[in-house]
């Protein structure tokens, strides 16, 4: 995917809620995760390995902070060439 591609999903998953079960976003709206609220425990397991999800992420890509900073730098450094 696009830094671009990334950069957008960033963005609608910040205005989303987390949920506790399987760490997927969901609109605050819904009362639960449209997800996993009709799933038990086993089926929650189940789509947490199915989708890839690390459940201990705190939802930073670092990746994307490494170029985000790269970015920056080379800005900063730019101007003060010109």
């Amino acid at each position: 995917m696009s830094i671009g591609g990334r950069l957008i999903l960033l963005w609608q998953d910040m205005n989303r809620a987390k949920c506790r079960r399987c760490s997927l976003p969901y609109d605050p709206s819904h009362k639960q995760c449209p997800h996993c609220k009709n799933l038990d425990d086993i089926e929650v397991d189940e789509l947490i390995e199915r989708m890839g999800i690390d459940h201990n992420s705190d939802g930073i890509p670092w990746s994307f902070i490494l170029i985000l900073g790269s970015i920056l730098f080379g800005i900063i450094f730019l101007s003060r060439i010109i």
